[in-house]
């Protein structure tokens, strides 16, 4: 009976400590961008990929995107820039394990990198 209370005990503790917290770091957003073989006004189109590596669903998932610059038109829902912060997704979520992606057309590849996110655990 003793051995039945403290694996209890100890299963309740785990699923204690761990519901919840998922401890998304900015190394869970991972940016990764490609040339796409198009060119609009003689310029490369990249399309970039945004993928959210933690369990956890993430919100108003921001970039630094210094420079960020695009000859095509750019969906301000996709991705808006403000000074050399730009929201992805319209702050909208990246859901656990998945991706959002969107193109620019610039001489250069931008250098985007992780700014912060809301994290959502269940």
């Amino acid at each position: 009976m003793k051995i039945i209370n403290k694996v209890t005990f100890l299963l309740l503790f785990l699923f204690l400590i761990t519901k919840g917290s998922c401890g998304c770091s900015p190394g869970d957003v991972v940016i990764d961008q490609q040339p796409t073989g198009e060119k609009i006004s003689n310029l490369p189109v990249w399309n970039v990929t945004i993928s959210n590596k933690c369990a956890c669903t993430l919100t108003r998932v921001r970039v630094s995107c210094a420079g960020f610059e695009s000859v095509a038109d750019i969906n301000p829902l996709e991705i808006c820039k403000k000074e050399d912060i730009c929201l992805a997704n319209n702050g909208g979520p990246i859901h656990g394990n998945n991706s959002f992606t969107f193109t620019y057309a610039w001489n250069n590849k931008i250098a985007f990198a992780p700014y912060a996110f809301q994290e959502h655990c269940s």
